[in-house]
């Protein structure tokens, strides 16, 4: 059972080089060669596993930030601000899905660019794994720290997904024998982009169950803004616009890059899955 509380992601950046048309891109303040660490919490895992050739792919969710300038002394966040999320395996970056499950997107996982990365998971020393409800509700009410994983499988692709994520919500009715869990934010990997050792794109996601056979997962998507939000949500800032060129007769080709959309949660997909809670021992 992974104890999402100590488990992180640690990186170190590259030697940054400044961009050849823009001032603050990649928020680096400190200028040319500076470098980073950077810790993140992890806040759950997807493994992919290959029946066909064993091969295992695990996913790891990083806590979210906002969009920042590092490391200045005052105004920190770019502006606009945006949810910085990252999704890692061992080796590459997993774009994180901006359409419907439904749409395609042109995109790749990417080898990572970091000079460094270290995945520390740790575990508790003491968990148990419950199969029932009771178990579940007596868990939940002696306040022990409950995680679920979630178990799905392709037979005629020939592959396994398990997600595990820390249980935050759940509802229960005691005298039924009843529960409901509400929780998130994971990463649900689009199995339709597997190539058989990774996928190309997965969904930020919450899931709800209250069965043991089936899980509810309600997907993140990007939305435009209208065109009068835009007036207000794309005007750049007086000071320290992350787009600001060294030399406005010399734009970045594309110039200005997209500005980051927001998002909301409504494509929703329900799967034949197999549940089961852990909970641990602490004190």
């Amino acid at each position: 059972m992974i104890d999402f509380g100590h488990s992180q992601a640690t990186w170190t950046s590259r030697p940054y080089v400044p961009h050849p048309h823009y001032v603050n891109d990649g928020g680096m303040r400190q200028g040319a060669s500076a470098v980073r660490d950077v810790r993140h919490l992890i806040e759950a895992t997807c493994t992919l596993t290959s029946r066909a050739t064993a091969h295992v792919e695990e996913i790891f969710l990083l806590h979210s930030c906002l969009a920042e300038f590092t490391i200045p002394k005052r105004d920190f966040f770019v502006l606009p601000s945006y949810q910085y999320r990252a999704l890692l395996s061992r080796t590459h970056s997993i774009p994180i899905a901006r359409r419907l499950l439904a749409e395609r997107e042109d995109r790749k996982a990417e080898p990572f660019g970091y000079a460094d990365l270290k995945l520390t998971m740790r575990t508790f020393r003491q968990a148990e794994r419950l199969t029932t409800a009771r178990q579940a509700i007596e868990a939940t009410l002696a306040g022990k720290p409950l995680n679920a994983r979630t178990t799905y499988r392709d037979d005629r692709e020939g592959w396994t997904v398990t997600l595990e994520y820390p249980v935050r919500t759940m509802n229960l009715s005691v005298e039924e024998d009843l529960f409901q869990v509400d929780t998130g934010e994971l990463a649900l990997p689009d199995m339709a982009t597997w190539d058989g050792q990774r996928v190309s794109r997965a969904f930020i996601a919450h899931v709800a169950f209250s069965q043991f056979d089936s899980a509810e997962f309600i997907l993140r998507r990007e939305v435009e803004p209208a065109d009068t939000e835009k007036l207000w949500l794309h005007v750049p800032p007086p000071d320290g616009w992350r787009w600001e060129l060294q030399d406005q007769r010399d734009p970045a080709p594309g110039h200005p890059p997209r500005m980051p959309w927001p998002t909301t949660f409504n494509d929703t997909v329900t799967l034949t899955v197999a549940n089961e809670f852990w909970s641990a021992e602490i004190g």
